[in-house]
């Protein structure tokens, strides 16, 4: 069966959910106008009369055309989406969020106080809804696969790898490992992009069960952000260090992402067969891999990067970083040096 895997941000998608929504009519009415058949007027007039699914008036119109940007390309579609849709979502329960809690409120006001919060939580939900309204237009079957915040090797978001070097280098860094106070006790959902690696694959052969769904994925654990940094500690034999609670209104954090609290798993355990790798497995490979990255000749660039990062935001005096990394990894950067 042929499978079409969107593995980040669908360029065909977003880029069709970017453009403004005369841009929309425009594209979706030439597509339209080279040759549409009854089947087609049919599948639209079944679009219409799913009210719970339009949000807006071109909603159809997109439907059909991403109708159009699958037909013939794939049988069957894995949509990477988040758990950055709950938050433009209303939870009616204090339990961990389940697949069926991503309804838009009713009030037009309140989704647009949502949105105007979270817009990447927003845009990828109308992916999402624009798979569904293709799906009722005749197209293919998918499957949404809600990640919460991804951990592990080759994160180019950096957020890990920042968190590993303030412990690692917090003797040479002015800023202290602290956590905002209102994260102290709050539980977070975070996933193993090797595990999320493997359903992929797994979905590859689909069956008919899991089309048309949404399934959310994550560790079986969910940590603090403080348990979180407590365990790379250990998994980098650190234990001199404390963490601080910062009350500051710009107290820095890079976990958790979304407001709405972790996730719940159930869903795919019992239709994905979904088996986490356990967090503390995860942790020690994740920071192995970090580590050896300081070092790696092939991760110049990357290495670049985070210095760069961590010498803007976490001291003023390089030269106490410099001196850091030569001591931990044996790095011999001068200052002044342009590549810092």
């Amino acid at each position: 069966m042929g499978v079409g895997v969107c593995l980040s941000r669908s360029p065909s998608l977003v880029s069709v959910l970017t453009l403004s929504r005369l841009a929309i009519v425009t594209l979706a009415a030439s597509v339209w106008l080279r040759g549409p058949t009854s089947a087609d007027s049919m599948a639209v007039g079944q679009a219409v009369h799913s009210p719970s699914r339009v949000y807006g008036p071109c909603a159809v119109v997109r439907g059909v055309f991403m109708y159009y940007v699958l037909k013939d390309k794939a049988r069957f579609y894995i949509y990477i989406s988040t758990d950055s849709v709950y938050d433009v979502c209303d939870k009616s329960h204090a339990d961990p969020t389940r697949e069926s809690d991503a309804v838009r409120p009713a009030s037009e006001q309140r989704r647009q106080e949502l949105q105007a919060v979270e817009s990447y939580g927003h845009r990828k939900l109308m992916i999402e809804e624009e798979l569904v309204l293709q799906r009722e237009a005749g197209g293919i079957p998918f499957v949404s696969l809600r990640l919460p915040d991804v951990i592990g090797p080759k994160d180019n978001t950096y957020r890990w790898w920042i968190y590993q070097l303030w412990i690692r280098l917090a003797d040479h860094l002015e800023k202290p490992l602290a956590i905002p106070s209102f994260l102290v006790n709050k539980p977070m959902s975070l996933v193993y992009v090797n595990d999320v690696a493997d359903v992929i694959v797994r979905l590859m052969d689909p069956k008919p069960e899991v089309f048309d769904q949404a399934f959310n994925l994550a560790f079986k654990e969910t940590p603090t952000l403080l348990q979180l940094l407590g365990d790379m500690k250990l998994a980098l034999n650190i234990t001199d260090l404390s963490i601080i609670t910062d009350n500051s209104v710009n107290a820095v954090h890079m976990f958790p992402s979304v407001r709405s609290g972790p996730i719940d798993i159930t869903k795919a355990q019992e239709s994905l067969h979904w088996s986490p790798t356990p967090l503390e497995t995860a942790i020690v490979e994740t920071v192995d891999f970090y580590e050896r990255t300081m070092t790696d000749p092939y991760m110049v660039g990357p290495r670049k990067e985070i210095i760069r990062t961590m010498e803007t935001h976490f001291t003023s005096k390089p030269l106490m970083l410099l001196q850091g990394l030569k001591k931990h990894y044996g790095l011999n950067y001068q200052v002044p040096k342009e590549e810092l």
